[in-house]
């Protein structure tokens, strides 16, 4: 609308009924550029709020997490080394029951068996190696701030905890409102996690008729570069403005395919081959993902990697 406003005035002013004229104008002369949706599904309004939410739940537990680690790398390093992941019901509770190094220092091997048992740890044959790593030589903070660190620490594992059972507790529900979808069979059919699939579909709607090229659905999801030509310059630069979740939820189904669908692990690493960087490689892939998208929706098939091969018909 900015750009628009410069057809009329050639100084910096503003008001709102110079502002309707230019809408009515837009109407008026240039109606047939711009194509009205159709309105979507109730149930694909309530998957994308659902999604948005979760990922923006997510997002917060990152930061609650670099938060943690980054006390703990203060004054209790050797916690981060003891368990594959710092969110885990047995880690909280460690901390909880071990808050400074000193504690854990004088627990015994049966302290951590017993404890081990009473969390219902399912690798409690880990209890020697944990006991052992304990009682390695290691960085300490000054017993005087060493307080100040548990405090803080211990501040944030509830926080940690109340937020991933949340997050676990929507993503049930997201699950339920998925498998409702009117589109759930193709999407769920895609080499990707639920939540991923469930993302996807909450974006982009169970109706085809939405985007009536997949250039829609590509420059919607930022994936297509933004080119510019001029005479013999021709410059090719990153979409910034776009549906940003829908772009981190093709990038992440982009992720994900390497893994469970040879057609994109060969094409990743055929990317990875002309000299990108794994970033480039990995939109690269998005488009070519959000072209199939497209026409699974237009055609309300399921994700066939076999058809796929036998076709080269999709254009990047």
């Amino acid at each position: 609308m900015s750009r628009y406003r410069d057809r009329y005035r050639m100084s910096s002013s503003k008001s709102d009924p110079k502002d309707a004229m230019v809408l009515a104008n837009i109407l008026r002369t240039n109606l047939y550029l711009y194509k009205p949706l159709p309105r979507e599904t109730v149930d694909d309004a309530r998957l994308r709020q659902l999604t948005r939410a979760h990922k923006s739940l997510v997002q917060q537990r990152v930061k609650l997490l670099n938060q943690l680690i980054s006390q703990l790398k203060s004054y209790y390093p050797v916690a981060l080394r003891l368990f594959s992941r710092l969110d885990h019901k047995i880690t909280l509770a460690f901390l909880e029951r071990f808050p400074i190094p000193e504690k854990a220092t004088e627990a015994s091997i049966e302290d951590l068996r017993r404890f081990f048992h009473e969390q219902g740890y399912s690798h409690q044959w880990r209890a020697d190696s944990i006991y052992e790593s304990l009682r390695k030589a290691g960085l300490k903070a000054p017993r005087e701030l060493e307080e100040i660190h548990q405090t803080i620490m211990l501040s944030l594992i509830p926080v940690l905890r109340s937020l991933t059972y949340e997050i676990d507790k929507l993503a049930s529900k997201i699950s339920q409102e998925f498998k409702h979808n009117p589109a759930y069979e193709v999407f769920s059919s895609l080499p990707t996690g639920e939540m991923t699939a469930a993302r996807i579909s909450g974006e982009l709607g169970s109706d085809g008729n939405r985007y009536p090229t997949r250039e829609y659905i590509q420059t919607a999801a930022g994936t297509a570069p933004v080119t510019r030509r001029s005479g013999k310059t021709i410059i090719v630069f990153f979409r910034w403005q776009c549906n940003k979740h829908l772009r981190a939820a093709l990038q992440d189904l982009a992720r994900e395919s390497i893994k469970r669908c040879a057609w994109a692990s060969q094409y990743f690493a055929e990317q990875m081959g002309m000299g990108h960087r794994p970033s480039r490689a990995y939109r690269a892939l998005a488009n070519r993902w959000a072209a199939i998208i497209w026409r699974m929706l237009q055609t309300r098939q399921c994700f066939d990697q076999s058809r796929l091969a036998r076709s080269h018909a999709i254009a990047c």
